[in-house]
């Protein structure tokens, strides 16, 4: 994803932010309002209307991105590393050796890399499933429950009074 890409997922998330403030105003809802945390209004107002609809797809989504940061964390700072001390020093040959250990003719380590680069793929991959379903049908119907929980007690004081 580019950089329009996520200027764009970020404008979404701010206008659902406001989305949710705009309703608990209209509603005179009893739920705080999180000016800068779209996912803890979400959850609360999820709390309040006794579903969890967004914090299991929020949990689902984490789920996935924390290893996948781990692992490109664990891949990407040795290498970052590793090129700055060879830019100092080139004499060490550092990156050299990486790529020929990288390179190497061995069966084992060539099985080794395609396993945990086939790992990264496949939690990429996830991660944007989840991402999506997040931003669309998740995010769908705990509108959808909250507003029938709103609708439900709005009518049921309206009987009372």
């Amino acid at each position: 994803m580019g950089f329009l890409g996520l200027f764009g997922r970020v404008l979404i998330v701010q206008e659902e932010l406001q989305r949710a403030h705009e309703f608990i105003r209209e509603n005179n809802l009893p739920v705080e309002i999180f000016y800068n945390d779209f996912h803890k209004q979400m959850i609360a107002l999820e709390n309040y209307a006794g579903t969890d609809y967004f914090q299991k797809g929020l949990t689902k989504y984490k789920r996935v991105n924390t290893p996948l940061v781990s692992i490109a964390f664990i891949i990407i700072v040795p290498l970052m590393v590793a090129s700055g001390l060879d830019y100092i020093q080139p004499q060490l040959g550092l990156v050299d050796s990486i790529f020929k250990l990288i390179l190497i003719e061995d069966f084992t380590s060539k099985i080794l890399y395609g396993t945990v680069f086939a790992i990264i793929i496949v939690l990429c991959l996830m991660r944007a499933y989840y991402a999506k379903a997040l931003e669309g049908k998740v995010l769908e119907q705990a509108w959808q429950s909250i507003w029938q929980h709103t609708e439900t007690e709005q009518r049921a004081k309206a009987e009372h009074s």
